[in-house]
């Protein structure tokens, strides 16, 4: 006769403890995931925009002629771009940051004064008489208005006041215009920052706005503004920081060299580094 094998299962204890376990792993996986891909995006947003900097580097770099329509024999030539920051205002929830560029043109006739001498880059675009080429600018020229928008949602700060914050220093979002241009005579590549000068109607094609002393300053203003000290010969420091409302938040230092010959002129500071404005 033969004695009967008695089966065991699972008590719920242990099958308790099982889930439990089976749970705390899955969540580890889940964050670490979530985490590694937090990351990748934010390197991404990172990339995306140094690769933007570079690209309108490349373009200012290759000069090009134009020859202004409408039986005007004087002929314009493009000395670079210009990049808005914060022209879409800062409306609560229908916030848009897009980033624009748009070329620069000026006469062709270098000042004579510029071909023998060097002069400050403001002061030398100025004497051509800079400005937008947009829709209505020269007759029969289209506008050369463009957008970009850094991905993942991620931000492009400023460092806090004009000069070297310390570690931890509150920062605010970046605005005004960045002018990579080249100057008159030499031909060499300059960058210059105005902070508080913004162009709101560009965005729809119109260059004719501006933040100077209302929405009908007119297109001349960029010129004024070079003339009297708005725009700073300098290098710019662009701190991306990841889509988090936190302070703690990474923060990458990309910076536009205020010289260059080439698109080395954009750099990614070490995170580490003592030389990043953004820590």
């Amino acid at each position: 006769m033969r004695r009967k094998t008695e089966k065991k299962g699972f008590t719920i204890l242990e099958v308790m403890l099982f889930l439990a376990i089976t749970g705390l792993m899955l969540i580890g996986v889940i964050g670490g995931t979530y985490s590694a891909i937090a990351s990748q995006r934010y390197t991404d947003s990172v990339r995306s925009f140094a690769e933007f900097l570079r690209q309108t580097y490349a373009e200012v770099i290759s000069p090009e002629t134009l020859k202004e329509q409408g039986g005007n024999d004087n002929e314009l030539a493009i000395y670079g771009k210009a990049i808005v920051f914060g022209a879409d205002g800062a409306s609560s929830d229908t916030k848009d940051d897009h980033i624009y560029t748009v070329t620069l043109v000026g006469s062709a006739e270098v000042p004579s004064t510029q071909k023998t001498t060097s002069s400050d880059p403001a002061t030398a675009l100025s004497d051509v008489g800079l400005k937008f080429l947009c829709e209505g600018t020269i007759s029969g020229a289209a506008s050369t208005v463009t957008n970009y928008a850094i991905p993942w949602q991620a931000k492009v700060m400023a460092p806090k006041g004009d000069t070297k914050p310390d570690s931890g220093a509150e920062k605010e979002d970046f605005k005004g215009t960045v002018i990579i241009a080249r100057t008159p005579g030499s031909g060499a590549v300059h960058t210059l920052y105005a902070k508080d000068y913004q162009p709101y109607g560009i965005k729809e094609n119109n260059c004719n706005s501006y933040n100077e002393t209302g929405p009908s300053a007119g297109n001349d203003s960029i010129t004024k503004q070079l003339s009297t000290g708005k725009f700073k010969y300098n290098a710019i420091n662009f701190c991306i920081k990841e889509d988090q409302s936190s302070n703690t938040s990474r923060m990458r230092d990309i910076r536009l060299a205020e010289d260059g010959r080439n698109t080395s002129a954009i750099s990614l500071i070490d995170l580490d580094g003592e030389d990043s404005w953004c820590r």
